[in-house]
């Protein structure tokens, strides 16, 4: 597999008129809307598969923890937003074994999000996919307001860009600071639940349930028929 560059996701530039709320101009923009699918509320499998789960090793906790500080110790610079993907999505999708076989990977085009003018945008959605099974979305944006539940529209329209067959589909949404995973599995009205949202702001330990979240998708995902 050739050398995978994270930041570096193919970026389409597509500008779109103006609007106050960059939640509301993204929705519209993208004719995304959560009225499509359905949301299951006791969907068991995160917290199933966070239980089946083992815990860490200690070096993966430490190479968590240095990419927390990292991650913040950058917080300072107006370059972080493009740092989120090698500073926090890096160590995870490593130490989860997704650079290794039996993996691919592809991206789809990154949308801009647009700011006070239509001339500056004030962010964009990276989309990352791996064996069309998992989609990584990072949000980056100055808008605070953007968030993974902003993105949720948008990526679960990305997700099906093709037939659901039995399977289920996987979702990471991030904007760095906060996380959420999705899973979407297919009924006559696509079905969706939701992880707890993830925060760095938390104690400590977020990055911890987030890499074996990643580790049980990964196992589902090796084990499905490609």
């Amino acid at each position: 597999m050739g050398k995978l560059e994270l930041p570096s996701l193919a970026l389409k530039a597509s500008h779109f008129s103006l609007a106050q709320d960059p939640f509301l101009q993204m929705s519209l923009s993208t004719n995304a809307s959560l009225q499509d699918f359905q949301q299951v509320y006791d969907d068991p499998f995160f917290s199933t598969e966070l239980a089946e789960t083992p815990q860490l090793a200690g070096t993966e906790k430490q190479r968590l923890e240095r990419a927390r500080v990292q991650y913040f110790d950058l917080g300072s610079s107006s370059a972080i937003a493009d740092l989120v993907p090698l500073v926090l999505l890096s160590p995870l999708l490593d130490l989860a074994g997704f650079y290794g076989a039996p993996f691919s990977f592809s991206a789809r085009d990154s949308i801009l999000l647009p700011g006070s003018d239509e001339e500056t945008p004030s962010g964009k959605i990276n989309m990352l996919v791996i064996q069309e099974q998992l989609w990584i979305a990072t949000v980056e944006s100055q808008w605070a307001t953007v968030t993974p539940q902003t993105a949720l529209p948008l990526v679960l329209e990305t997700m099906m860009d093709r037939a659901l067959d039995d399977g289920a589909r996987f979702a990471l949404i991030t904007n760095g600071m906060e996380s959420l995973f999705v899973r979407l599995i297919g009924a006559e009205t696509p079905q969706y639940a939701l992880s707890e949202t993830y925060s760095l702001s938390g104690l400590g330990f977020e990055l911890y349930e987030i890499l074996r979240l990643l580790k049980a998708i990964a196992r589902i995902v090796s084990a499905s028929e490609f």
